[in-house]
């Protein structure tokens, strides 16, 4: 007794090219209000830093606006450190 052959399906070239997985644009960031939270708060960059758990210079680069895309998790960390909901500190396009 002969053992079943295994069919080989192979999607057409049509739908291979239809069904290819679309990058997902990330959302950019319009505009930050780190600087006017931390008067409010009478907080310093480094004490930001330091409370946020993020390095300084990472820092400066998100409230420079040189950074653009950040993750979500740095978001709420540096919304945590500032007392205030992560809508309050970051707007989004």
């Amino acid at each position: 007794m002969e053992p079943k052959k295994k069919k080989l399906i192979v999607p057409s070239l049509d739908k291979m090219l239809t069904k290819a997985p679309r990058k997902k644009r990330k959302e950019e960031i319009i505009v930050n209000h780190i600087e006017a939270l931390m008067q409010k708060k009478k907080m310093i960059q480094v004490e930001l830093a330091h409370k946020s758990f993020i390095d300084s210079g990472h820092l400066n680069k998100i409230m420079r606006m040189k950074k653009r895309s950040i993750s979500l998790p740095i978001a709420m960390k540096i919304a945590r450190a500032l007392g205030e909901p992560v809508e309050k500190v970051f707007e989004i396009k």
